[in-house]
């Protein structure tokens, strides 16, 4: 093993900075294809009532209104498989769920809290982890 004593090393696709302390990994175009182990895979924040619209997002193309309280989000990279993990943000006394997911997109589901009816709400987001393509 070879140890590299520097103020700010690059190495392809890798910097550490010294005055920031931040080691970053990026990929050849900044794509998602080559996002390391452990990192959010996809995410999305976005308007959920009127017509949608993504406010924030990585690794998403668009979003499609399924319904009241339902939106699909469609990946630009698809996950290796559809059993990745995820997590779905809402507003309080809501439940928020997937209701199917596949390779190229998740589809969530919004419903107060207290039953079974879903809502649309101003600001649902979701974080996908798994394995890309």
């Amino acid at each position: 093993m070879s140890t590299i004593v520097g103020t700010n090393i690059e190495v392809t696709n890798i910097k550490y900075d010294s005055d920031t302390t931040a080691m970053i990994v990026s990929s050849t175009g900044g794509g998602a294809g080559t996002v390391p182990q452990g990192l959010a895979k996809s995410w999305c924040n976005f308007q959920g009532t009127s017509t949608i619209s993504i406010h924030n997002s990585f690794n998403v193309t668009d979003l499609t209104d399924v319904g009241t309280g339902q939106y699909k989000v469609n990946y630009t990279s698809a996950m290796a498989s559809d059993k990745y993990g995820y997590a779905f943000c809402a507003n309080a006394q809501t439940d928020v769920g997937m209701d199917d997911n596949a390779t190229t997109y998740c589809h969530l589901f919004v419903r107060q809290g207290w039953d079974t009816t879903t809502i649309d709400i101003t600001e649902p987001c979701c974080i996908i982890h798994g394995d890309l393509a």
